[in-house]
């Protein structure tokens, strides 16, 4: 699908835990970016009319669409939507403070128990959505920037400066802190 030149589809892909949610909304700072919940954008992936639903999502011009990757899409994630020039935010995180969120996030006050039943299954779901995000950005070359986690929260200004360059924002100057979203509340997966 085809979207208007004055328009533009932002995916934002990571694993789970990988601050996706802290850059989404540090780049909805910007005016002309949507601010939208957790999104499945990989829906959008054969519909001719993908423009058309994704546009009905946000007025606003630049539409970031948001969501990791789960468990059992280590094969299959991400399917990027059917729109023209799309654009790629490849978010990336340290494994080891990866696995530990995700432990936590798992298993709540478990965790450090059941580290040594899963620590191998999350480094392996990190490994392969790891490498299946760094072929896409070989595949999409120009319309993909990787960022890494760390590099966002040491630096969030320059980081989202970059990053708003890089989507085609018109503001200019990064930004090191959000507000929260007016028209929904943040859940975990959703």
């Amino acid at each position: 699908a085809t979207c208007p030149s004055d328009r533009r589809v932002v995916v934002l892909l990571s694993t789970m835990r990988a601050g996706s949610t802290l850059l989404k909304a540090l780049l909805a700072e910007a005016d002309d970016v949507s601010n939208l919940p957790e999104i499945n954008f990989q829906r959008f992936r054969s519909h001719s009319r993908s423009w058309q639903q994704i546009a009905l999502l946000h007025r606003n011009p630049i539409i970031v669409l948001k969501r990791p990757a789960w468990y059992h899409e280590v094969l299959s994630y991400p399917r990027l939507p059917a729109v023209e020039s799309v654009r790629a935010i490849i978010l990336v995180r340290d494994v080891y403070e990866t696995i530990v969120s995700l432990r936590q996030m798992t298993f709540g006050k478990l965790a450090t128990l059941m580290a040594p039943l899963v620590n191998g299954y999350l480094v392996q779901y990190w490994a392969r959505v790891t490498e299946r995000l760094g072929n896409l950005y070989d595949e999409l070359g120009d319309n993909a920037s990787v960022v890494r986690y760390e590099d966002l929260v040491t630096d969030p200004i320059e980081t989202t400066r970059a990053l708003f360059a890089f989507i085609g924002s018109r503001r200019a100057a990064g930004v090191e802190s959000y507000r929260e979203p007016k028209t929904f509340q943040w859940q975990w997966g959703r």
